[in-house]
């Protein structure tokens, strides 16, 4: 009774961005009444909801009548609530420019019959930033269509490798997109982001933003990646950063030739490498000598003839013909920012 007076408290008519964590609490079972009377009322520009474990069929029909009725709407945030079964056949206010649904993780257990539904609440939307790991089947669904043919930021986070195929394929239904982030995805063999480059580089050539980050690849699978940025006309910001322990800091002298030439067509450059490793009790200790290694990754760069690259910070004591080839001035306004993260 308290948590459902303190909901109705919430969802205040004068309210216009809600946001609600209810971290799994059972007792909610008239949630879906109460927003969709704060929906009713205009005017409501943002809802983020995480952790509803419980919501009534009455209630989540009701919740869901009320966001296909409402107009003003503009994000809509859905994390971990239960039974809306992809909106029950209803559809997104049309006011919708940003959504996530289960964006931060990948649940293994969506059926078919909720994608499908999903894909009907999209269709008609005018949605210009998605995010879910399941872009890969929705963009499988002909109702989807209208709505992924223009939208221009994708996200994708936590996507196992048996959804990188079906991510890949999808790509061609987004041809307006302009930012893609992939994110902690089982992204691990060279030809997988053999694939992935050459599908952006065929359907997504208004691409300007793409970030890898934490993905799977060692040094060699970076390499294959980086060359890719020269067939993708519009991009000036790429992050190429891997996972924790899987490549080394000094994994980057292996790959300078694929990475000064992607320096020479994006505007900003990042990659963050391993700084330390985990020993067998659980305890990090150094990878070796990591002054050593910055010290020779950057005379390495420093060495380079028409380096592309500035940097933006240095470690202590590096030489100072490094710091005059790689430090940033004011002739060298156009050449890549490289992020290391030393």
């Amino acid at each position: 009774m308290e948590l459902s007076n303190l909901l109705a408290a919430v969802a205040h008519p004068r309210v216009e961005r809600l946001t609600l964590d209810l971290l799994d609490v059972p007792a909610t079972p008239r949630l879906g009444h109460f927003l969709a009377s704060w929906l009713s009322t205009a005017p409501r520009t943002s809802l983020d909801m995480v952790d509803v474990a419980h919501m009534d069929d009455d209630a989540a029909i009701a919740f869901c009548d009320a966001l296909q009725a409402n107009t003003t709407l503009d994000t809509l945030v859905l994390s971990r609530v239960n039974n809306l079964m992809g909106f029950r056949g209803r559809t997104l206010p049309m006011s919708l420019r940003h959504f996530e649904w289960n964006a931060c993780f990948h649940d293994p257990n969506v059926d078919d019959a909720t994608i499908n539904h999903l894909a009907m609440a999209v269709g008609p939307t005018r949605l210009q930033h998605f995010g879910s790991s399941v872009f890969g089947k929705l963009a499988q669904c002909m109702a989807a269509a209208p709505m992924l043919a223009q939208l221009t930021c994708l996200e994708v986070h936590a996507l196992p490798a048996a959804g990188v195929e079906a991510l890949i394929a999808g790509l061609s239904t987004v041809p307006a997109l302009t930012t893609l982030g992939l994110e902690h995805c089982a992204i691990a063999k060279d030809d997988a982001a053999v694939q992935l480059m050459a599908a952006l580089a065929t359907s997504c050539t208004r691409l300007s933003r793409l970030q890898l980050k934490e993905h799977a690849m060692y040094h060699d699978g970076v390499a294959a990646v980086l060359p890719g940025a020269w067939r993708l006309p519009q991009l000036t910001w790429l992050d190429v950063s891997p996972r924790f322990n899987a490549m080394a800091l000094p994994n980057l002298l292996y790959i300078l030739m694929e990475l000064v030439a992607a320096g020479r067509h994006v505007r900003e450059l990042h990659l963050k490498t391993a700084m330390r490793q985990i020993t067998i009790n659980g305890d990090r200790s150094p990878l070796g000598n990591d002054k050593e290694h910055k010290c020779a990754v950057l005379r390495a760069l420093a060495m380079i003839h028409d380096v592309p690259f500035v940097l933006d910070q240095f470690p202590a004591d590096v030489e100072p013909h490094v710091v005059e080839a790689l430090g940033a001035t004011a002739d060298r306004a156009t050449r890549c920012q490289l992020r290391l993260y030393f």
